[in-house]
């Protein structure tokens, strides 16, 4: 399967040389470089696409979860938050951003309680808060 996503770049940089503007290129550029494991390509293709619409959630959800794999959690929330922003709906990206804050150590309990409606657990440990984030994910 690796060798399909290998391949795949090939043929998506040959498509992005004739559509450079199209942004669903450069995220399926994206997720072929994280496939086969190059973060910093994968993390490239995802900006370029940031920068032609600053607007899609996901890339920058995208980003955002390739900074958690180099636990860049700090960083990481940045982009989650531009997620969230962008696509407020979308549940997936708090509760990816509230664990990121968790290990970048600025867990924002009432933030993410006034997001989601968890009941106030600002006295549990963060473990539990976070059990409880999770549990919503699901």
């Amino acid at each position: 399967a690796a060798k399909r996503f290998e391949d795949s770049v090939m043929y998506i940089e040959k498509a992005i040389s004739m559509k450079p503007d199209n942004i669903q290129l450069y995220n399926n550029l994206g997720t072929s470089y994280l496939t086969i494991g190059n973060l910093d390509k994968a993390f490239e293709a995802y900006k370029k696409a940031s920068e032609i619409d600053d607007t899609d959630g996901l890339t920058f959800f995208n980003m955002a979860s390739i900074l958690q794999l180099k636990n860049e959690h700090a960083k990481a929330c940045e982009y989650f938050e531009k997620a969230h922003q962008n696509e407020p709906e979308e549940d997936s990206y708090i509760v990816a951003w509230a664990l990121s804050e968790v290990k970048a150590g600025k867990f924002r309990v009432k933030v993410i309680v006034k997001i989601k409606g968890i009941p106030p657990a600002s006295d549990l440990p963060k473990r539990d808060v976070v059990n409880r984030l999770k549990m919503v994910q699901k």
